[in-house]
């Protein structure tokens, strides 16, 4: 099987996340000599990492909070009503 026909697989699976890394992602498995088990958890990996990114991006746009707006830089003095913790 080629790596095209893996990507095209991939495609269809909706895993578009890692789909642009897989000739890459082979390449270091193949020099690490990596099982299959291990290189496909390693892109099943970073597709959920960069799914969760995604989800967590596209709620921050919904929710209209101001851009920067983070619990590092929030005015905890301005509102003692609300825990640190």
């Amino acid at each position: 099987m080629s790596i095209q026909k893996i990507q095209q697989k991939m495609e269809r699976l909706k895993l578009n996340h890692t789909l642009p890394l897989i000739p890459e992602l082979f390449e270091e498995a193949t020099k690490q000599k990596s099982s299959a088990l291990d290189f496909f958890e390693k892109l099943l990996t970073l597709e959920v990492e960069a799914r969760e990114e995604s989800r967590i991006a596209a709620s921050l746009k919904v929710s209209g909070l101001p851009k920067g707006m983070h619990l590092d830089n929030f005015d905890f003095l301005f509102q003692p009503s609300v825990n640190k913790a």
